[in-house]
């Protein structure tokens, strides 16, 4: 819902960790700042056929079914599911920091400079 570089992500797309905060909400706080499209990091949870647990499967009536799906329908933007591993090969090709925000927890930031 709080993202410091919200002013970096107009006309880019965003790459989000999953964690304990509602994708769906990851992904409309990268919509209202301006994202096209929206890349969540799995943290480790999903296997190789994406079998995630808790977040749901293919056979589990589908990712993030413990959202409530109305808010689904507010997501204009193309969001994507991607690997532990793809999310942290990405990163590294990416120039990111990842930072510790009192009261807020960790971000990654595009390194200045």
């Amino acid at each position: 819902k709080f993202l410091l570089n919200a002013d970096q992500l107009k006309g880019r797309v965003g790459l989000v960790d999953r964690g304990i905060i509602p994708m769906v909400d990851k992904v409309l706080a990268l919509q209202k700042a301006g994202a096209v499209g929206a890349i969540i990091a799995d943290d480790g949870s999903c296997d190789e056929q994406y079998e995630c647990g808790l977040a749901g499967s293919i056979r589990n009536g589908g990712f993030s079914y413990t959202d409530p799906s109305v808010r689904w329908k507010d997501v204009k933007i193309p969001s994507l599911l991607v690997s532990e591993e793809e999310g942290e090969r990405l990163r590294k090709m990416m120039k990111l920091q990842k930072i510790k925000v009192p009261k807020i927890g960790e971000q990654w930031l595009e390194r200045q400079g």
